[in-house]
């Protein structure tokens, strides 16, 4: 049974004309409140985009996880998921299955030397509000003659046709809202529903995964006790503008690290517009998500790109042993404009 509250592919435009200081409040303002918080939560967010990896995959290998931290919202029900492999050399085959985090499969061929992409959707099986570990599994198959390398991976929430009128999803039934229609307030219906539906959407329209980074573990290693760059270059990022007078927008930062025993290390975020955080290495660690905080240019709605100062805010992250002998490690790395 449909519930009324649409989601329109395109959002709703709430014009300034006829919004007049003493004068009653149209329906069809309200409408179009509605109909731009329905599509703002039931759009779907990107929580991975698109993403370098560059992983091996032996022939006939064990399974192996990629892990990504991500802002999760209730209200999707799938995730879309787009991987692009590799293979080398023009005899043989790789014949290999990806585990999405929800436990579906899918398997896929690859032939001769080239670029294959493989196509998934993911039956959400938890459907949440809060921060979550995705972990995807990866294996060569044993009929597999040579192994493939994920170049690239990215990830995001399928779109919704309607969403429920529960206090969870907050979807806003459009019918009721309507000339000499009654004012009341209830969930998911007339003016009280959308306000609110338009309090979560505030909060839920900026979880998007802004970069993201894993490799199965241990992951990258560094033995090294001078500084270097974890990446080849610095790259771009841009959080939302929350607040009209907003100039800057403080996203989360996961780090998955290890260390060997007696070995302590750091990893250094710095953004080229002054935002810095360190993340300490313990000695000893096993695999651990470690977390903070980092501050960003938020976006300028005054410029055509939402530059700020026509300019990137680029990020640039470099690490080190500290202390021991031993090796720090890194799995994974997620920013989050949450």
């Amino acid at each position: 049974m449909s519930s009324g509250a649409t989601v329109y592919d395109s959002p709703a435009v709430i014009s300034p004309i006829g919004v007049v200081v003493g004068k009653p409040v149209r329906a069809q303002q309200w409408r179009a409140a509605a109909e731009l918080s329905n599509h703002v939560l039931g759009r779907g967010h990107v929580v991975i985009p698109s993403s370098s990896i560059d992983q091996a995959f032996a022939a006939t290998g064990a399974k192996a996880d990629l892990r990504f931290k991500i802002m999760q919202t209730i209200q999707a029900t799938h995730r879309v998921w787009s991987l692009r492999f590799t293979v080398t050399g023009a005899t043989g085959s790789s014949l290999m299955r990806f585990e999405d985090p929800s436990g579906g499969t899918v398997d896929a061929v690859f032939g001769a030397a080239g670029a294959y992409h493989v196509g998934w959707v993911e039956t959400v099986s938890a459907r949440l509000t809060q921060e979550t570990e995705l972990v995807c599994g990866f294996t060569c198959l044993a009929a597999s003659t040579k192994g493939c390398t994920l170049e690239s991976l990215s990830c995001y929430e399928a779109p919704r046709p309607e969403l429920e009128l529960d206090t969870d999803n907050l979807g806003v039934q459009l019918s009721p809202i309507a000339p000499i229609g009654a004012i009341y307030s209830a969930d998911g219906q007339s003016v009280g529903g959308v306000a609110q539906s338009y309090s979560l959407a505030w909060e839920l329209a900026a979880r998007a995964g802004l970069f993201q980074f894993a490799r199965v573990p241990p992951g990258l290693a560094n033995v090294s006790g001078a500084t270097a760059d974890m990446f080849a270059a610095p790259f771009p990022l841009l959080g939302r503008k929350h607040h009209r007078a907003s100039t800057t927008k403080t996203v989360l930062v996961r780090a998955r690290v290890s260390s060997d025993v007696g070995t302590t290390g750091e990893i250094n975020f710095t953004m080229s517009s002054g935002g810095f955080l360190s993340l300490a290495i313990s000695a000893g660690l096993s695999p651990t998500w470690v977390t903070g905080t980092l501050d960003i240019d938020a976006e300028d709605n005054t410029t055509s790109d939402g530059r700020r100062g026509a300019a990137f805010d680029m990020c640039t992250v470099d690490w080190k042993r500290s202390t021991g002998a031993g090796s720090v490690y890194c799995e994974s790395i997620s920013i989050i404009d949450g």
